[in-house]
């Protein structure tokens, strides 16, 4: 097998401000021969159908629904009898495993034994130093090396990086990610996960970074991971794209629309910036620099999803503000009339009637 390289840098032009559906093709692909409609699919994740698949869709929207689909493809290889992902339960206990350990070399080793603990359905995680260099390798021991199994590996080798950097609370710049699959043929499909040049065809997964962050020391407490535990892992898609692809306004977007899709109370401003490796006071900086602030985003985003409910679903008011997580439908009316100048029915009716 050939070993490919592809570098970030020659694809970035093409994803600074909106990105071809086309670029989903493969995976979509997928999970139609999985028996998944793509109507359905689009549908689920909340995004009109497209007439074709020229359309392109604003950077944020793109990373999310490029999201989604993989969770639909890890959900299609959970079963499987070859191996199973991590569900949110185990990843939960690992996290609570190696907080309270000393740096990165630790909780590798503390993850490696959390893996051998899990019997069959671990897999294995070690780190090797070489000179300033260190590689951490991650093997699912998966025996079929697919499309669906090179999404869901990918996957776990991000998961892995989004918590070391949020235990060291700084995201670590890897130099480059190497993987035991053929290269997709479309490489725009992976460069989401990890923003790094990607070896394909190579002997192993592995996550190569500058091993100076393997002796920095976990700052986080039990406490803080209390605070981010219910949205970790979480669309760390939002996270992953470039900084140069997206503003931190559009990523905090793309991760708040996607905790209320889940049905999750939305995070309050401290576990927000933690989730962004930075402090409450240098989010709001980030944020003021752009415009914005996080209670404009919590609100817009809010309104934006109320309308998508009351636009293409036949939920209830009292549904809609359960879903949006207001206590109760009151309270959600008088949100809903403050951002659209409409009650809530009156904005379906208006809606259906112009429809």
């Amino acid at each position: 097998m050939a070993a490919t390289t592809i570098n970030i840098d020659d694809l970035r032009p093409q994803m600074q401000k909106a990105v071809p559906i086309a670029h989903l093709k493969p995976a979509l692909d997928e999970l139609e021969r999985l028996g998944h409609s793509r109507s359905q699919l689009f549908q689920q994740a909340g995004i009109p159908l497209p007439a074709s698949e020229i359309i392109t869709l604003p950077v944020g929207e793109f990373i999310h629904f490029y999201g989604f689909v993989l969770r639909m493809l890890e959900g299609e290889t959970s079963h499987r009898s070859d191996r199973q992902p991590f569900t949110k339960e185990v990843v939960d206990l690992m996290c609570f495993c190696v907080i309270n350990c000393t740096n990165l070399w630790e909780v590798v080793e503390r993850a490696a034994a959390f893996n051998r603990a899990l019997g069959p359905r671990g897999g294995t995680i070690k780190a090797e130093r070489h000179g300033g260099w260190a590689e951490i390798v991650v093997d699912s021991h998966r025996r079929r090396h697919d499309f669906a199994g090179l999404m869901v590996d990918l996957a776990s080798m991000n998961l892995y990086s989004k918590l070391f950097s949020w235990l060291i609370g700084k995201q670590i710049q890897l130099t480059k990610a190497t993987v035991m699959y053929s290269a997709p043929d479309d490489p725009l499909l992976m460069l989401d996960f990890l923003g790094v040049p990607l070896d394909y065809g190579q002997s192993a997964n592995r996550l190569i970074l500058a091993s100076s962050y393997m002796d920095m020391p976990v700052v986080r407490s039990y406490a803080e991971l209390l605070q981010v535990i219910d949205y970790f892992p979480f669309d760390s898609w939002a996270t992953s794209c470039p900084y140069e692809a997206t503003s931190i306004s559009d990523q905090l977007r793309v991760l708040l629309m996607g905790v209320m899709q889940r049905g999750q109370p939305l995070p309050k401003l401290p576990a927000a910036a933690q989730l962004f490796y930075m402090s409450s006071a240098t989010l709001c900086r980030r944020l003021r620099e752009e415009g914005s602030s996080y209670g404009k985003l919590r609100s817009d985003c809010q309104r934006d999803y109320a309308e998508y409910l009351l636009k293409r679903t036949d939920l209830s008011i009292q549904e809609v503000a359960i879903r949006m997580g207001f206590g109760d439908d009151r309270a959600f009316r008088r949100a809903f009339g403050k951002w659209a100048g409409y009650s809530p029915s009156d904005y379906r009716h208006r809606f259906q009637h112009d429809h």
